[in-house]
């Protein structure tokens, strides 16, 4: 496995959390059109998941450990589904 330099100034680290951020502006941009149902911002919840890895991973000695990090931080992509069912059930029952 490659060594990612996810290091406080690195321009991957500058991406991801780019890209972190910018998963989330068609989310919100598209319940405030009233495009995608309210329980859509429940995957905002995620900024913070990704976020908290993210730094973990810039945080960490390792290479390795940085990488794994990061991957984890992806892996809210999968996750996604199982919180749209959450919320929308959580909703149906208020």
């Amino acid at each position: 496995m490659s060594s990612l330099n996810l290091k406080t100034n690195s321009v991957p680290l500058k991406l991801l959390l780019f890209l972190n951020f910018a998963a989330f502006i068609p989310v919100i941009i598209g319940v405030t059109l009233k495009i995608l149902p309210l329980r859509t911002l429940s995957l905002v919840i995620f900024f913070f998941y990704s976020l908290y890895y993210l730094k973990k991973a810039q945080k960490s000695i390792d290479g390795e450990i940085g990488v794994t990090l990061g991957s984890i931080a992806d892996f809210k992509f999968i996750l996604w589904p199982v919180i749209l069912v959450i919320c929308t059930i959580i909703l149906k029952t208020i």
